[in-house]
């Protein structure tokens, strides 16, 4: 069914990943990575990408990194990691009441599933992910005052914050080695 769709389907179905827009967004990746190298504490400037380039990154943590630097993006990656984390152990909390549990089920899906084509598209201010993120706060703060709450459960410690940190700065060169992956396996030309 693949060779089908690969053979009879759109132009598209029969490009590799070197043509068409996976070029384009690997090299705008690069660039977010030269405007890091450049400016590594501040970045270029709260949605100045395209005052650099002609074509946005289409990967809202390579946009963050490279127009907010090592800085906003570590708040910004710290925001949406903590507030996925604490929902996640909402979910995995007994008891919890069952209109609860399916809030923080399908608010857990929804921002998984946001942060994962956030990868791909460009929504780093987005105002749906900070409604998302605001309604996973508010989500946060009510189970935390409920009876069946372990008090601190949901308690976000410095340990935590430093570990978000440290994920946020590690994001960087992963998406770094993807770059470099591409332009070896012959992406860059």
């Amino acid at each position: 069914m693949l060779g089908a769709v690969v053979a009879l389907g759109p132009k598209r179905a029969r490009e590799t990943i070197y043509e068409g827009s996976a070029g384009g967004r690997i090299m705008q990746w690069g660039y977010g990575n030269q405007f890091l190298k450049q400016n590594p504490l501040f970045g270029i400037g709260y949605q100045r990408w395209l005052d650099y380039s002609d074509q946005v990154a289409h990967n809202s943590f390579v946009t963050c990194y490279g127009e907010l630097g090592l800085f906003g993006y570590s708040f910004w990656f710290s925001l949406l990691w903590l507030v996925l984390r604490s929902v996640y152990k909402i979910v995995r909390l007994e008891p919890l009441d069952r209109g609860t549990r399916r809030l923080a089920i399908g608010l857990f899906a929804a921002l998984v599933g946001f942060y994962a084509s956030a990868f791909f598209l460009t929504r780093t201010y987005n105002p749906f992910l900070y409604l998302m993120l605001g309604l996973g706060i508010g989500l946060i703060r009510y189970v935390d005052r409920q009876p069946y709450c372990p008090a601190g459960y949901l308690d976000i410690t410095n340990r935590n914050i430093g570990q978000s940190v440290l994920m946020a700065v590690a994001s960087i060169p992963a998406i770094w080695v993807v770059v470099r992956l591409y332009w070896a396996a012959g992406g860059g030309g």
